[in-house]
């Protein structure tokens, strides 16, 4: 099996921490559409949007990997050849998805949770370092099933790369950062494989609810 490269990321405003993943498979079962998320207006808040229907996190936040069974990650491009939660540096836990060809040749990984420094505002976090100035990177994303998402860097784009988050609540954001390599079909779209793997994790939690 080729080596794989491991890909950490970390946004230092306000000790933000994520882990990191998203491709157009299809998902099993009938969706639910959150209703469509308003922008608070005041100033402490950065223009942030409002979720308006927030999901309690509690079943995953311990258990990142619950979000999406092998089947629904197997419709992405490759094959999951490993799972597992790990522990962030900020005491935080997050799933790891390993992606290989049909060879065993490493095509990217994701690490992504709730339970992370950088989601515990919520998007607020990332709206309150755009409006400070400290990112590289900031794009409002297409809402994920009905609550809003954007992608972020402070420095470490790179192709085959998103960082991105999902508003669940307003105090909380589910965090992703997708790493692909060259041969992986998403390479020049990451963010695609993000917010498919998004939407497993809104589709459990709504049936968490």
């Amino acid at each position: 099996m080729g080596t794989r490269s491991t890909f950490t990321a970390a946004l230092a405003c306000t000790a933000l921490a994520l882990t990191s993943a998203c491709d157009d498979g299809n998902t099993t079962g009938s969706p639910t559409t959150a209703p469509p998320t308003t922008t608070a207006q005041s100033p402490a808040n950065f223009g942030t949007p409002t979720v308006e229907n927030p999901l309690d996190t509690s079943s995953i936040d311990a258990k990142p990997c619950d979000v999406a069974t092998p089947e629904q990650m197997n419709q992405l491009p490759g094959t999951v050849s490993e799972s597992k939660t790990e522990d962030t540096a900020l005491k935080s836990q997050s799933c790891a998805w390993f992606f290989d060809d049909e060879d065993q040749f490493s095509l990217g990984t994701v690490r992504a949770g709730t339970n992370l420094e950088g989601g515990a505002n919520g998007l607020r976090t990332y709206y309150k370092a755009q409006a400070q100035g400290t990112l590289t990177v900031f794009k409002e994303l297409p809402p994920v099933q009905g609550y809003p998402a954007v992608a972020y860097e402070q420095g470490g784009e790179r192709e085959g790369k998103c960082a991105m988050a999902v508003g669940v609540r307003d105090d909380r954001a589910y965090t992703l950062t997708v790493s692909l390599r060259k041969d992986h079909p998403n390479y020049s779209d990451p963010c695609t494989i993000g917010t498919k793997i998004s939407e497993f994790a809104i589709e459990y939690l709504q049936g968490k609810q």
